[in-house]
């Protein structure tokens, strides 16, 4: 196989691979870019998966591919991360954090009884104890989880990030939800009290998201500085008398958005930046 060829020139020799990404286009999410032909740069490596909940340990290849037109490093899908076939991807993103990937693929027909079943135990959790969705950073008021309940009774469509944040709490868990193509990412922490692993989760569209199953080291919580956290899902920004224009300067160049030969108000930064990273 010249793909895991322990030979650089033995790589080179193996049929280029095809990098595509996720794009919009005309309103319409799901389709795949071209970015470009890519070749195998490191060796690919037998990973040893860990799956906590069965107590197992499985195996998966893991390789880097190079771009060499636009001179990325694109990682190849791995196991640690996943991307759920399933129409609902947000929910089996975290089903898949909290009982792990070797459960999930497991669940081969009627993962909507599944779903229903694990969004059940949420609202056993929230009706034991209201207060369990209060200690999280989304205000959550006892109208707001009468109307998390209903939700979490259907299983007809996507669930929402009210659904998401639930979750998180019956997995004891926190999540960074990134958004690569702006830039930004949103912090759900399902308990301000206590220290929870933190996880990421990426949004490739409006409907598809995909996993990374180990906890958020040290190191990568450090390189989500690069990003720019948003206050929520809702609201991107804290009004604008909390910021004072360096802030906001700082922020537009950071997303490319200001000309340095033009001078800008406070609210022209403002409204530059918040509709920029606003999540859509």
């Amino acid at each position: 196989d010249l793909y895991a060829s322990v030979e650089v020139e033995g790589r080179l020799k193996a049929p280029p691979i095809i990098i595509t990404r996720t794009v919009s286009y005309d309103g319409k999410t799901g389709y795949r870019e071209f970015i470009g032909f890519g070749l195998i740069t490191v060796s690919p490596k037998l990973v040893q998966q860990y799956e906590k909940k069965t107590n197992k340990v499985f195996s998966v290849e893991k390789s880097i591919v190079t771009n060499p037109r636009v001179k990325e490093r694109v990682n190849l899908p791995t196991i640690e991360t996943i991307s759920p076939n399933q129409k609902d991807s947000l929910f089996w993103c975290l089903y898949i954090i909290s009982y792990g990937y070797a459960d999930f693929i497991q669940v081969t027909r009627n993962h909507r009884v599944r779903q229903l079943e694990v969004q059940k135990q949420v609202i056993d959790l929230i009706q034991k104890d209201k207060n369990v969705m209060k200690n999280t950073n989304v205000k959550f008021t006892n109208i707001a989880i009468q109307e998390l309940t209903s939700d979490l009774l259907s299983i007809t469509k996507d669930i929402n990030y009210s659904v998401a944040m639930a979750l998180c709490v019956l997995y004891k868990i926190n999540i960074n939800l990134v958004n690569r193509e702006k830039g930004v990412y949103v912090k759900f922490i399902s308990n301000s009290d206590v220290e929870l692993p933190t996880y990421a989760i990426y949004r490739e569209d409006t409907h598809r998201y995909s996993v990374d199953i180990e906890a958020l080291s040290p190191e990568k919580l450090e390189s989500m500085n690069e990003l720019i956290c948003l206050e929520s899902y809702l609201t991107p920004l804290k009004t604008i008398s909390n910021y004072k224009i360096v802030e906001l300067m700082e922020k537009g160049r950071q997303l490319g958005l200001l000309d340095d030969d033009k001078k800008y108000k406070k609210k022209e930064i403002y409204d530059l930046v918040y509709n920029k990273i606003r999540w859509e």
